[in-house]
């Protein structure tokens, strides 16, 4: 498994929370034995392009990430329909682009924020 996310660039330190947030099960194993490896996609749709080939490279069995809709169509291309693709984007115009969309959208936690509201009388 692989996981996608900036390393360098304008979202590095979200990427660098994810990694090591991914990496937690892994702490104590030898980096050899580890299931999971990290590719650093610079944020951007070339570098996450070829984040993915690496990966692919590695034999990674799925894709973790990238972080931002405009990195999924390029890792999708990338992946060539080898490997599932689980994006971390919620961006609903990427439903249909190969990719499994792992982001909660604005929509999804609205309506979760009215069911509350109306189960508590609130009108």
């Amino acid at each position: 498994m692989a996981l996608l996310v900036p390393l360098t660039g304008s979202h590095a330190a979200l990427g660098l929370s994810m990694q090591q947030a991914a990496m937690l099960p892994q702490s104590g194993a030898p980096a050899e034995t580890g299931m999971l490896r990290v590719f650093d996609t610079a944020g951007t749709p070339a570098g996450a392009a070829a984040a993915a080939r690496l990966a692919l490279k590695a034999k990674a069995g799925m894709l973790l990430g990238p972080l931002t809709a405009a990195e999924v169509p390029a890792v999708v291309q990338a992946a060539g329909g080898k490997v599932p693709v689980l994006a971390f984007s919620n961006d609903m115009a990427l439903r249909n682009s190969g990719a499994f969309l792992f982001g909660i959208t604005a929509s999804q936690s609205t309506q979760a924020i009215l069911r509350y509201a109306r189960s508590r009388g609130v009108r």
